[in-house]
């Protein structure tokens, strides 16, 4: 951009500042073993390092799950319908969906309670955030029989300040991923409880805590192989009750997938291939390469376990290289996985209780879910589904501290300064980039803005810069210099993403639409027929490409688009005000007086049918019908005058 310095003072919405981590936690240091106490601790540990996130606006997903999801908007109303349809029904209708009501119902309440507020979706993400690391606590402690609890408490800790996490706590429509975290070892302690007590009451709140965690979210599937590794191998003193939780786990889990399928089928919902922005490996040229990209994600996940930086939104391509055997960095993260398996099954069979066993397993089993490996999933990859196997690698984190510290486990949790220098060392260098990565979360432009430095080319965040910038900032600044400015700088970014990715259909349409706002037609027109060539039914590219005819003087053109999309979806309101629009200037009152009509009655709130509508009757002669219109049209035109 030319001449920035002197723009960039005035511009309403200003480039965010990459941000920078400015704050530490100190260890926190005297608590004897007592639970209780540790349970406050971990609680507001994670709770206060949070709490830059309540100045955060709305990101990302946000928009699709709260503000713009019909069913949740409805309050208290929503619910019957958010239950009995697929995810983001209220919002729109996609294939491959899923089913996750438990979040939508909460967010349903809290409109209903608070109205539109992220300030009160951040405040509950802090809250429940920080009882995850309380039931997380408590089901170590009570795995180890109470005898590891400084680890039990390490771990927890780590998990608290971990800055993996920032995606799922800063994010509000991640509340899913936090209930699902939280029913799950809810159902876990549940679960340890009944095997000591026999009682069966909670043996049946295990079971529904489960389902509710499934219904949140479905990462806790993976509880069905990893519960019977707790009670076959580390409580094993009571097989008639390991059968019965390992009963009660399938149950729990076939409830949920009858009950998936029944409501997705209800709902005729579709299957549909994933697209190459969702996950890149659908276009892996072929299974090697795919199968090495996989290790090289596994890879990635286990480099963010020990070093979360730097952090992005946003990985698809080309964040992550199609990966290949003749690089010798994928037979390193196989051999090293391999290695672990290894490890992990030698010391569960050798050793009674092994943590180190156990920390390994939980992260493998978890992250299965998300390698691509056996199904491809909706990302290539993404933080926040490291939110469950970091508790396998925070319980080897803890556990490796204590060993290298040469450390007995006894009843303090800091019995000396090395460890006390070692674990304040981390915990400072934790919060501190955890801190940092939540002010990234303020809002769409400036989370994706900063990513955009980290991760230059990447398609999507080009893409989603360039979004904010004209659908956002352009319209909203008032100096016409600025606006320009603004305009360029958005059709610099966007025409990156399609450099980058010339498929990617949004980026191509949003190019468009930033040409046609700088009235270049031919650019314009060139976009939205890349974008249309993949997408023919794509309503707001017909809309668009409409009124780009319109603006060329092809009415005629402008009319048959609007009648394409009218073909798809009937109800569309602005098309048949386009189209009386045309008719209006065209000369044809009595056909323009027909579609403005159709545009009120599909939508009387669309405000630029009305001072059409009146000037059409104008012409006609219909002084009434006129006046009548041109009252309406003052409610949103204060100064919308005719010559009668």
């Amino acid at each position: 951009m030319t001449n920035r310095k002197n723009y960039a003072p005035a511009l309403e919405i200003k480039k965010p500042a990459i941000t920078k981590p400015f704050i530490s936690l100190g260890f926190i240091s005297g608590i004897r073993n007592n639970s209780i106490l540790m349970s406050v601790v971990l609680f507001f540990s994670a709770f206060l390092l949070y709490a830059n996130t309540l100045k955060n606006g709305y990101a990302i997903d946000d928009e699709e799950v709260i503000f713009k999801n019909a069913f949740v908007q409805a309050g208290l109303k929503g619910i019957p319908d958010i239950i009995s349809t697929p995810h983001l029904h209220g919002y729109l209708t996609l294939p491959n969906e899923t089913y996750r009501p438990m979040s939508l119902v909460f967010f349903a309440v809290e409109k209903e309670l608070f109205g539109p507020s992220p300030f009160a979706g951040h405040l509950f993400n802090m809250f429940f955030f920080g009882l995850c690391v309380i039931v997380l606590f408590r089901f170590l402690n009570h795995l180890f029989d109470r005898k590891k609890t400084n680890t039990a408490f390490i771990a927890s800790l780590l998990f608290a300040i971990h800055p993996i996490h920032t995606e799922v706590v800063a994010n509000i429509k991640s509340f899913d991923a936090i209930l699902c975290f939280l029913f799950a070892f809810i159902a876990l302690n549940l679960f340890l409880n009944y095997f000591e007590n026999g009682k069966k009451a909670g043996l049946l709140f295990a079971v529904i805590s489960l389902f509710l965690s499934l219904i949140s979210k479905e990462d806790s599937i993976t509880l069905i192989f990893l519960v019977p590794l707790i009670f076959i191998f580390y409580k094993n003193t009571d097989k008639k009750r390991t059968v019965e939780i390992i009963a009660g786990t399938m149950f729990a889990a076939i409830s949920f997938l009858v009950l998936r399928y029944y409501i997705l089928n209800v709902n005729n919902n579709t299957t549909a291939n994933l697209s190459f922005i969702q996950n890149a490996l659908v276009n892996a040229p072929d299974f090697s390469t795919r199968l090495a990209t996989c290790i090289l994600i596994l890879g990635y996940y286990i480099r963010f376990m020990f070093f979360p930086y730097p952090l992005i939104c946003d990985y698809s391509f080309s964040s992550i290289p199609f990966a290949h055997f003749t690089d010798p960095v994928i037979w390193f993260i196989l051999i090293a996985a391999i290695t672990c398996i290894y490890i992990a099954v030698k010391r569960l069979i050798k050793y009674k209780k092994d943590l180190v066993s156990f920390g390994i397993i939980f992260f493998l089993v978890t992250i299965s879910l998300f390698s691509n490996l056996f199904f491809l999933i909706g990302s290539e990859m993404s933080e926040r589904f490291t939110f469950l196997p970091s508790v396998g690698f925070c319980l080897l984190a803890a556990t490796g501290i204590q060993q290298l510290t040469k450390l007995k486990f006894i009843n303090q949790i800091i019995p000396d300064l090395p460890f006390r220098f070692i674990i304040a060392g981390i915990g400072i260098l934790l919060t501190f980039l955890t801190i940092s990565r939540n002010n990234e979360w303020e809002d769409n432009y400036t989370l994706h803005f900063n990513d955009l430095q980290k991760a230059p080319e990447n398609s999507h965040l080009n893409y989603c810069v360039g979004y904010a910038l004209i659908d956002s900032i352009f319209y909203k600044e008032t100096n016409i210099l600025l606006k320009q400015e603004v305009l360029n700088e958005g059709t610099r970014y966007l025409s990156k993403a399609v450099q980058v990715n010339p498929e990617y259909t949004n980026a191509q349409a949003e190019l468009g639409k930033a040409f046609l706002l700088g009235n270049q037609f031919d650019s314009a027109e060139r976009h939205f027929n890349i974008a249309l060539a993949s997408e023919p039914f794509n309503i707001p590219v017909l809309n668009n490409k409409s009124e780009l005819l319109f603006r060329k003087k092809d009415y005629d053109g402008a009319i048959a688009a609007s009648h394409i999309i009218l073909s798809i979806n009937p109800t569309f309101a602005k098309s048949y005000s386009n189209i009386g629009l045309c008719y209006y200037i065209m000369g044809k009152y009595d056909s323009a007086i027909i579609y403005l009509n159709k545009s009120i009655k599909m939508d009387p709130g669309l405000p630029l049918s009305y001072p059409n509508l009146a000037l059409t009757y104008n012409k006609t002669g219909n002084i009434d019908s006129s006046r009548k219109y041109t009252a309406i049209a003052r409610r949103y035109y204060p100064n919308f005058e005719i010559q009668l």
